[in-house]
Parts: C-alpha cells; structure tokens; sequence
C-alpha cells in the first residue's frame, strides 16, 4: 500500500496526499444507495403515467424518423432545448428490449455517475478533506430526497445530481484541472437541453471555467475536446431550429416577450431563504407549499444573514492563508448562487418544488466550500491538524455508509412514479388492447379528474402494441409532430373518461364501453356520487366556480373548508374517496368523423 505523504498544493495548506483507496472507500460508500435504487427496479413492472409515459414515448423514437431534436415538454407551450435526455434513455431501453423499467435504471445510473464523478473532482482538486466534506454533504441530501428519487427518470429529478458534477467540474476547470473543462461542457449541456432552467448557471460557469482554464495554460488538445463536445451536443437544437419546430424561437420569444409573468427578485429572495438558510431542506428540514396554488412558500429573507456572514468569513479566512483552491470553489459556489437567485426570479406561475430542487444541491455545496476554507484557515496556523487527514478518508467513509445504508434500506415503499395509477392501468390496458381493430389510427383523448395521466399512459401502452396513435393539437409539445391529429381522420375514436362522470356515460356519444374500474367496493360507490353531487351545490350556492371546476377536475378543494355554506364533512368525505382513486372507463368509437368500418381508411 502506498504511504501517505505531505506535500503544498498550490499556495494551500498543507495537504496530506492518501493513496487512492480513500476515494474508493468514500465513493463506494456514497454511491450505494444508487446502486441500491438500481437493484430495486431491475424488471419491476411499471406502467407510466403522465410526464413519464410521455419521456418513454418519445424515447422509443430516438433511432426511427420521428427522432426528437427537442427535450421534454414544458407547460408554457414549447419543449425544452434538446433531445439529449431521451438520446441517453434510449440506450438502456434498446438493451432490455423496451422494457419501461430501463428508464428508472437508467436515472439511477445517471444519478451514481454523478456522484462519483462529483466526488472524483473532489479528490482531484482537494484530496482528503474536500472528498470527505462532499461525501458526507452527498450521504446527507440524498438521504432526505430518500431512495427513489434516485431511480426517477423526470426530468426535473435527473438533473438535480448532475448539476452538483457542473459545479464541481467548472470549478477543477477553472483550477486548471484537464478534465474539467469537457466534462463541464458535456454536464452542463446535458443540463440545458433537459430543463431549460439550468441556462443561466452554464453560461455563467462555463465562462468562469474557460476563463480560469485560459488563465493556467490549459492544453490546447483539451480546448479542442471541449469545443467539440459543445459542438455535437448542439447541433440537434439547430437542426431543429432551422428545419423543424423551430422550438429555440419559441423559448426566446417566451422570455423577452413579456408574458412569461416571472416571480421577480423579492420572491426569489424569499424562496432562497427558505432553500439556503437555517436548517434548510436538504438537511431535513419541511419545504412548505402554499395551500392553495402548490409553490414552496418562502421565508425570511433574514435567514439567509448567517450563511452569508459565514460564507464571507470563510473566504476571508482563505485568503489570509492563501488558501487558493477553497477560494476559488467558494467564488465558483458564489456565481453558482447568483445564477441561482436569477434563475428563481424568471419561474413564472409559481415556484414549484421540482422548479427549485436543484437549491438543495447548491445549498450544500454552499456550505461545503465554507467549512473546506475553514479547514485551510485552520491547518494554515495549527499544522498539526494536518495529520488528521489520514483519517478524514476511512473515518467519512464509515459515517457515509451508515448514512448510505440507513437511506438504501429504509423503509420506503419501492415505488415506481406515478404509481398510484398503476392499479387503473392494469385494469384496463388489456381489455382495452385486445378490443381494438389490428389496423388504423386510433384517436385517443379523454375527460375528468386527472385523466390526462392515464390518457398519456395509454398513449404509451398503445404505441408499445405497435398501434399509431394520434392527440389533440394541444399535444404536440408532449408527444411529437408525428401524433398529432391535424386534418386526419382517425380509424377509431378512444375516449377515456374518470370520476363519476362515467355515470352519465348515456348522455354523451362516447360509443361502446370496453372496460370500466373503480377503486371502491360497490356499497361505496353510491355514497362518493351522494356527496360529489351535494358539494358542487353547496359551492354553486356560495358562488365559487372555481372551486366546482376543481371538484369536478379530482384537484384540491381545502378553500372550501372555509365557507360557511359547505359541510365540512362532505369535503373531508370527498377527501378520503379521492385518496382511493378515481373511477376509470375506456370508450371506444369505431365510426368517428362517418367512418364505418375501420378498413375504409
């Protein structure tokens, strides 16, 4: 085994160099709970609904002519910049065979490789301490995101840990590591294309990385990779843009037009607080939503006063000693933080969590950097402290895996996303299958409380039994050009419908029923319909609209408890069948727009 040995790093403290086995132990024990989450998942039958049904739809284009140049949707009407995400998911999914599972491994490889190679810059750039520091920050946020986040192929989820490698490999960049610059370039591609949020933070990162990398003489064969990288990754959006959907337009127009509405700076502020300061979500703390509308409720902005004294003390501290390396992490966090704070400010219609998760990670290496400079500061003048890195590795990598293991192994149901559908969709996606003609379109669309989820889901199901399915107008971001009805006619019309609605099935031109499900007994069903029907009276008798429009729409109606003229009791009762689920029927029209006969066409 190599001995360990004292050597300076560039203007810092003395460091103690440990052979390599201290990253393997650290990293091994970080990325085990990602390993976990791919154990878990390995041919788990699943059936997506919603956002997920529609990623695995537009996965299985990649590789025919329909494949997509674009990411996934965004619901202010266009799609995010590009198609890298379901390039990357269509790999694992063409290796199993299509199975829907590959899409969760997938993320949880996306997640372990990011992690690693967050901790693998750490090593580089840090050795010990920093890895240690990262390691233990890494073991503590993913285990308050809890193990299936890790196996969640969202788009807002999957870029939540990569995010943390851009930061990380634009600061080694800057530093003049090698490997930074490409790496950064290829993170924080991947970033943009999938969630177009991330934009701000790679331009600014990417022009601090180059800036630094230009200053310490990086190799010329280095610059050449990263451009190259940049370049390829970019060419499907320009592709797009020029002989597609021309969807960067549309993106640019959204936000210099005007009518995006966006939170502004005092909100931003506010949300930061509440994602930055005391106790904050990443170290287990609630990340409150508002009631009525869902975004994360922000917080005083005074919160944010401690972690900005300590950020300040601590690169002052750094460059008392000449701590140069902590320093430059801090100002790389720093950028990273400023991005951030304008990145919240654009969110319009209200900053959802999944719009600002990636604070968690940014929180933490907020304070990473702090305590790295502390650490400097600290060795710099007391240098006996610089033993005791030869046993930061082993000692952090003990504390990892039994933060690690306590987070694999919890007792957290191994659920798939959206699976609260899954009893419906096994349900009905047989029946429905097997009582379709072998040939012809299918228009599919469908009516009530949350059936978009399962009208997505079934798009999905549809496809994968090699039928052509073709959605409303409405739908061309979600599901492609190629889906979309346009001026065609459809062999047969599917309609989906949910909620008690299916009751007046009689009075609407649906055509015959293939399948129905219900989540409640029989005796039950009676009375949801009982108190469904005397709720929308009580909330047309008080005047509120929108609240029957959420009522018949299966969303929250908590406004309600609030009104004197609506039982609480009947909103507590509709509350509870809610959480069982909603009613499922699948329709079907063999003779829609005067078609007869599903070969006429």
């Amino acid at each position: 085994m190599t001995a360990s040995r004292v050597e300076k790093t560039d203007g810092d403290a003395t460091a103690v160099q440990l052979p390599r086995w201290g990253l393997w132990m650290i990293g091994a024990a970080v990325v085990l709970p990602a390993i976990v989450a791919i154990v878990r998942v390995v041919g788990q039958r699943w059936y997506p609904a919603g956002d997920w049904a529609m990623i695995e739809l537009r996965t299985r284009d990649v590789g025919t002519r329909h494949t997509p140049l674009v990411g996934p949707y965004s619901r202010y009407g266009w799609n995010h910049p590009g198609p890298l995400l379901f390039w990357y998911y269509a790999i694992p999914y063409r290796l199993t065979g299509g199975q829907s599972w590959s899409l969760l491994v997938s993320a949880g490889f996306a997640n372990a490789a990011a992690m690693a190679g967050t901790l693998a810059f750490a090593w580089r750039r840090g050795q010990a301490v920093l890895t240690a520091i990262v390691g233990l920050g890494l073991a503590v946020l993913v285990a308050h995101l809890h193990v299936y986040f890790l196996w969640d192929p969202w788009n807002p989820w999957v870029t939540v840990l990569p995010f943390g490698l851009f930061v990380i490999a634009a600061w080694a960049a800057s530093d003049g590591d090698r490997w930074g610059l490409p790496v950064a370039v290829l993170t924080g591609a991947f970033l943009v294309q999938t969630h177009i949020g991330f934009a701000l933070f790679v331009v600014g990162l990417l022009a601090w990385a180059a800036v630094g990398a230009w200053q310490h003489g990086t190799d010329r064969r280095v610059w050449q990779i990263a451009i190259g990288i940049g370049a390829v990754t970019c060419l499907p959006m320009v592709l797009d843009q020029f002989f597609g959907q021309g969807n960067l337009g549309d993106v640019v127009r959204y936000f210099t037009s005007g009518q995006a509405n966006p939170a502004g700076w005092s909100q931003a502020l506010h949300v930061v607080a509440r994602e930055l300061g005391g106790k904050a979500p990443w170290m287990g703390r609630p990340e409150p939503v508002n009631p009525i509308g869902g975004a994360v409720r922000g917080a005083d902005i005074g919160r944010l006063s401690v972690p900005v004294i300590a950020f300040v003390a601590a690169a002052a501290a750094a460059w008392s000693c000449r701590a140069l390396r902590p320093l430059r992490l801090q100002a790389t966090v720093a950028i990273a933080a400023v991005s951030g704070l304008g990145s919240v400010s654009r969110i319009s219609d209200g900053g959802f969590g999944y719009l600002v998760r990636w604070w968690w990670m940014l929180a933490m290496l907020w304070w990473a950097s702090v305590v790295w400079s502390f650490w400097s500061f600290a060795v710099h003048h007391l240098r006996a402290l610089s033993r005791v890195d030869i046993a930061l590795a082993p000692l952090a990598a003990v504390v990892i895996l039994w933060i690690a293991i306590a987070t694999g192994v919890a007792p957290s149901p191994t659920r798939a996303p959206a699976a609260e559908f899954g009893p419906a969709l096994h349900a009905v996606t047989p029946v429905t299958l097997a009582n379709l003609p072998s040939i012809g379109d299918v228009f599919l669309e469908g009516t009530g409380p949350n059936v978009g989820w399962l009208v997505d889901a079934l798009a999905l199901q549809l496809d994968r039994a090699g039928h052509s399915v073709l959605l409303d107008d409405s739908q061309r971001f979600k599901a492609g050009e190629s889906r979309i009805i346009g001026n065609r006619t459809a062999a047969v019309h599917m309609t989906v419908v949910t909620g008690v609605n299916i009751d007046d099935a009689n009075q609407f031109d649906w055509g015959r029923e293939l399948v129905r499900w219900d989540p409640l007994p029989v005796d039950e069903r009676a009375d949801r319909t009982r108190v469904t029907q005397e709720l929308r009276a009580q909330l047309e008798q008080a005047g509120r609209p929108d609240l029957v429009t959420a009522l018949d729409n299966g969303e929250g109606i908590w406004e309600a408890t609030t009104l004197s003229a609506v039982d609480r009791a009947l909103v507590d009762a509709r509350d509870s069948y809610r959480q069982a689920g909603d009613p499922v029927a699948v329709f079907l029209d063999e003779s829609p727009g005067g078609a007869t006969d599903p070969e006429d066409h």
